[in-house]
């Protein structure tokens, strides 16, 4: 009588001496190389991509109302560090700052109206830059105290003049507490407001 056994992954014959096993699938090690290849260069792409947000780009929180509507307290903003290296601030950046130079103080993120060799004065509650009224984005009128800019300034070769959207709920170069900025305290330029539903860039 011919016997038969079945075991896992086996058939055997005893008959006639003929078996059958299941083959054992050959590891193709070109394709394991490619895939672990594929995961060390997905993870050294991460790792580049942190070193560069770390090094370039930075969160910080807006504290106060000095530049709402556009900006608000309590927000999560994202901070360019990297821009000024290749550029200049200019009229309308959002920009960080150190107040006062203090560099142990909470940056301070307020708008470049002056640059170097500006004359900037405040009169009848309006904005003038070399003797024209500012007219641009965000509409600046109805300055309350116009602080030092009374009698007009004209700022130095390293020197900028920043101001609150929200002019007389903030404290900015109209005032000796914060005058005006080196370009040396600056960190760099505001570009993104990461909280809803004011989530996009900073004009």
């Amino acid at each position: 009588m011919k016997e038969f056994s079945m075991r896992k992954g086996r058939f055997s014959k005893n008959s006639d001496g003929l078996s059958f096993r299941r083959r054992r699938k050959k590891v193709d090690k070109k394709k394991v190389s490619k895939v672990f290849l594929y995961l060390a260069e997905i993870v050294v792409i991460a790792a580049l991509a942190f070193l560069t947000a770390y090094s370039f780009f930075s969160g910080l929180k807006m504290h106060g109302q000095s530049m709402e509507k556009g900006i608000e307290d309590n927000d999560t903003l994202l901070l360019n560090k990297a821009i000024y290296h290749f550029r200049s601030p200019k009229r309308g950046d959002v920009i960080a700052f150190y107040p006062s130079g203090n560099r142990n103080s909470y940056p301070s993120i307020k708008r470049v109206m002056g640059v170097p060799g500006d004359t900037i004065k405040i009169e009848a509650g309006y904005l003038y830059i070399n003797g024209q009224e500012y007219k641009g984005t965000p509409k600046i009128s109805g300055i309350k105290d116009p602080g030092i800019l009374d009698a007009g300034v004209t700022l130095g070769n390293d020197e900028y003049f920043v101001l609150g959207d929200n002019t007389n709920a903030s404290e900015d170069s109209r005032f000796t507490k914060i005058g005006m900025i080196s370009r040396s305290d600056i960190l760099g330029v505001i570009w993104w407001d990461a909280t809803f539903p004011r989530f996009g860039m900073v004009s």
